[in-house]
């Protein structure tokens, strides 16, 4: 939810905000500050270092933390990704811009809607294009076995500085 008024983008159904962002990292943290010991503020105050601007969607976030729980570096979120030339190129999900790794949750609309379909393949193709490698999430891929960490955790140790990369911590 935080990460949805920190955001701009308005891909959150069913949240109506009259303005986008709704509001501040500076006022929530603000205003987390001035409640009073009520139950669950600790895990307001928990979840509020965890919340990121330019999130598009739940899923994102979920994916994001999953990431970040198993011990991997935190992706850019809906990072921009211009051409060689400086023009713009893409906007992805979650971003390990050094490795030139773009990862993209891909819901049911991915698949079913034509028009994210096309658009979807095309970012794919100008990514690849550019020399990044391009990974799609699905949400049976976060619940699985983990094979998804050990999967970009390989693929980082790949693409990154093979230094950095040995120092990443296991997965617990």
């Amino acid at each position: 939810m935080l990460d949805a008024l920190l955001t701009n983008k308005s891909h959150y159904p069913g949240l109506r905000l009259h303005q986008r962002p709704a509001t501040t990292m500076r006022s929530l943290e603000a205003r987390l500050q001035e409640v009073g010991p009520i139950p669950g503020i600790g895990t307001a105050r928990d979840a509020l270092a965890l919340a990121r601007r330019r999130v598009a969607s739940p899923m994102e976030t979920r994916l994001r933390l999953l990431l970040v729980r198993s011990g991997l570096p935190e992706p850019e979120v809906n990072g921009i990704v211009q051409s060689h030339e400086g023009d713009w190129s893409a906007e992805v999900d979650l971003l390990y811009r050094e490795a030139k790794i773009a990862i993209e949750y891909e819901g049911d609309v991915h698949r079913t809607d034509d028009k994210t379909f096309r658009r979807d393949l095309e970012r794919e193709r100008r990514l690849r294009a550019l020399g990044y490698e391009y990974v799609r999430v699905t949400v049976t891929a976060m619940g699985e076995d983990g094979s998804l960490i050990a999967d970009l955790r390989a693929l980082l140790a790949r693409r990154s500085n093979p230094r950095a990369a040995s120092a990443m911590p296991l997965a617990p």
